[in-house]
């Protein structure tokens, strides 16, 4: 069995610079994105939480405004992916 250094936790806290914090923000929007192309999930899940999804989409639109495609083409295609996703089974 491996020893764990005892400085493990504090080289595991140090992960989570802002680049990764973003990378996984990009992850969960992924995932958020691909769920909603579920039928099912995008009738059911997304008209639950209607009021919580308006906010998130709010969120998304302002972080997509403040990031340059140059420096976070990831984030951003994601983030368009994910709204047109939801949309998508969003009725009048």
């Amino acid at each position: 069995m491996r020893e764990i250094p005892k400085d493990s936790k504090v080289k595991k806290y140090e992960e989570f610079s802002a680049g990764n914090i973003e990378d996984a923000i990009t992850k969960i929007v992924k995932l958020l994105a691909n769920l909603s192309t579920e039928e099912e999930f995008a009738k059911i899940g997304l008209v639950v939480e209607k009021e919580t999804i308006c906010d998130f989409i709010s969120k998304l639109v302002k972080a997509v405004d403040k990031r340059t495609i140059d420096e976070n083409e990831e984030f951003i295609l994601n983030a368009i992916s994910c709204t047109t996703n939801i949309l998508f089974y969003d009725l009048p």
